[in-house]
């Protein structure tokens, strides 16, 4: 989880803050009354390699490059090896008793 905090040690502080904030949320002069077309989302950071995305469904973990698609594809694989032999190794305990 990514939190971002302040740390506020003068006067000085407050005021770039505020003019911080005022440049984040207000569309620039020259953009005032254009629609605005920034992606609306979670940001989350790749598993693989790194990259921040706004991620597409809750369940995202991996940008859209190939090779982090491989690498996901590669866990999911692998975890679905291991939950069948699992539920393999259950069934034959079963069988036994």
């Amino acid at each position: 989880r990514l939190e971002f905090s302040t740390d506020i040690n003068s006067v000085f502080d407050i005021a770039w803050l505020t003019l911080a904030r005022m440049l984040s949320e207000d569309p620039a002069p020259e953009d005032k009354g254009k629609s605005d077309n920034r992606p609306e989302g979670i940001m989350i950071r790749c598993r693989n390699c790194g990259k921040f995305i706004i991620r597409k469904s809750n369940r995202q973990e991996f940008c859209d490059a190939k090779k982090c698609q491989k690498v996901r594809n590669a866990r999911k694989q692998k975890a679905y090896r291991e939950r069948k032999a699992i539920e393999k190794a259950q069934k034959t305990k079963k069988k036994a008793h």
